[in-house]
């Protein structure tokens, strides 16, 4: 959720999600189909953060904070991963958790 918003990948639909089942352990699968879409449908994500379409570091934490990450953690979290694809993030993305 947070790697699709910091780099503009509103083509953010379900079908880019899935998981894996090994030896009965569900787990995560690996990251695919990343595509920058900065147009998305009709300019907003195909999958909402926060019930918005266009969401906001906040709308980000709310929903950390409604799974029972910390504001913190979550802060820290988002952090961490705009500095990692800082070439291809809002550099206002990065001042504005730094200032938070």
């Amino acid at each position: 959720m947070v790697f699709n918003v910091l780099t503009e990948n509103k083509d953010d639909h379900a079908k880019n999600f899935s998981f894996i089942c090994k030896d009965g352990i569900w787990s995560l699968a690996p990251a695919y189909d990343l595509t920058r879409s900065t147009n998305g449908y009709n300019g907003e994500h195909a999958t909402s953060v926060n019930n918005q379409g266009n969401p906001t570091i906040e709308d980000l934490l709310i929903v950390g904070e409604s799974i029972r990450i910390p504001l913190k953690k979550g802060r820290e979290m988002i952090l961490s991963i705009a500095e990692k694809c800082s070439e291809i993030t809002s550099k206002d993305y990065i001042s504005a958790l730094k200032k938070m």
